[in-house]
């Protein structure tokens, strides 16, 4: 909320002047406030939404059964982000090891099984496409504790290049696969033509210009948009 300031002049038309420039600024400053607010509302609560829908109905009525659910957690992204990532790293719910190996399992299948066969909605711009991506690879990655060991594509780049730090060659994988996803699950509609002409200059053993990154990846269709032809 922006602070309204008042003239301190004794001078009483000097004050009248400097009163109404603080009244104008302030009700400019106030308007900027109201639009910001709003916004950050309504992505917060599409956020929100993205979550609620890439959560197992387990995990639903888990976060739904929580006491502060419709006082805090409810339509803001941020703190259901938090109840998800709480109610995922706590495998003690169960009331012996056979219950809790059941909910370990079913948290990991669920996401790891969002996240590989996620598909672009046919009236989902590539904005929301991008932020559902993000929410449920980053969920995924929670849930496994890291990220997945790309074990033999790691040992081929450690062949191929001086780069002997495996930790760092992993990350560069796995970032590398998180963009080919993208690309692969984005609607063929739109941007098929993309990935049709990226493979096929792999195939034809030119460059491998396909995007190393998931940020990358979704410049790279943002750039082209439903008609353009990458080169």
């Amino acid at each position: 909320m922006p602070e309204r300031y008042y003239s301190k002049s004794i001078n009483e038309q000097e004050k009248a002047n400097e009163d109404s420039e603080f009244q104008i600024i302030f009700e400019v400053q106030l308007e900027l406030y109201v639009k910001e607010k709003a916004t950050y509302e309504h992505n917060m609560s599409r956020a929100s939404a993205y979550l609620w829908t890439n959560c197992s109905p387990m995990m639903q009525h888990k976060i739904k059964a929580r006491s502060d659910y419709e006082t805090k957690i409810r339509d803001d992204g941020i703190e259901l982000l938090n109840a998800i990532e709480e109610h995922a790293l706590r495998y003690d719910d169960g009331n012996n090891d056979n219950t809790r190996r059941y909910h370990c399992i079913a948290n990991l299948t669920d996401a790891t099984q969002n996240v590989f066969t996620i598909r672009q909605r046919s009236n989902e711009s590539l904005y929301e496409y991008a932020q559902r991506f993000r929410t449920i690879s980053t969920i995924m990655v929670n849930q496994l504790g890291g990220q997945i060991p790309l074990i033999r594509m790691v040992e081929t780049a450690a062949r191929e290049n001086s780069q002997s730090d495996k930790s760092v060659l992993q990350d560069e994988a796995w970032k590398g696969l998180l963009a080919y996803l993208f690309l692969d699950r984005a609607d063929p509609t739109r941007y098929g033509h993309v990935v049709e002409e990226l493979r096929t200059m792999c195939a034809m053993g030119q460059q491998n210009r396909f995007p190393d990154t998931l940020e990358r990846a979704i410049g790279m269709l943002n750039a082209q948009g439903k008609n353009g032809t990458y080169s």
